[in-house]
């Protein structure tokens, strides 16, 4: 987005349907991308924050690994977007905006459906690793890490920081419902 053109994110859902809305700022890291002996530290599933780097423990985590890190290119970022905005389509959800790095993908999703985000996470996963793996011709092979913690969107304003300040970062692809064209800024690998 450039300097000048903001404009704010219609503030949907209204207030008075916001509690009847599930929205979730959804996470997917890939497979060993946040390693534990990455500099800044390290995520652990069930502890809150950034655990210290621990390098013995990521040799003794990549002599147990099924496979090597993913990194995504730019067709698999390709591949990402249009399976996302699918899935949101099929399942009649929302998909205000969506950020792919190498190794991230930032979604923002609503509905109106009652279901946990957890599931709704669970879902998003399957639909694309399964997507990527016909894309591909590498059917069966693990894309994304396990787990991962979606966090409920709180307001509109929230809302908009999303889509205006933390999505659009460098380094990847952005796509905003309101935005005319297909992608972003392409992915700089």
């Amino acid at each position: 987005m450039s300097g000048g053109n903001y404009r704010p994110v219609l503030a949907w859902p209204c207030r008075r349907n916001w509690e009847r809305t599930v929205v979730g700022h959804f996470v997917l890291h890939t497979y060993r991308s946040w390693k534990a002996d990455h500099p800044p530290g390290y995520v652990k599933r069930g502890q809150r924050g950034i655990l210290a780097a621990d390098p013995r423990l990521a040799r003794a985590r990549d002599c147990l690994a099924s496979g090597p890190p993913v990194v995504w290119d730019g067709l698999q970022e390709h591949l990402l977007l249009t399976s996302a905005k699918e899935i949101c389509q099929k399942e009649s959800w929302r998909l205000p905006g969506i950020a792919i790095t190498e190794t991230h993908v930032h979604a923002v999703i609503s509905t109106y459906q009652k279901s946990e985000p957890q599931r709704l996470q669970t879902r998003i996963k399957q639909h694309l690793g399964k997507c990527l793996g016909q894309g591909t011709g590498q059917a069966g092979k693990r894309r994304f890490s396990r787990g991962g913690a979606p966090t409920r969107v709180k307001d509109s304003k929230h809302l908009n920081y999303l889509l205006r300040a933390y999505l659009p970062q460098p380094g990847g692809r952005f796509w905003s419902e309101d935005m005319a064209g297909p992608s972003t800024s392409p992915s700089t690998t």
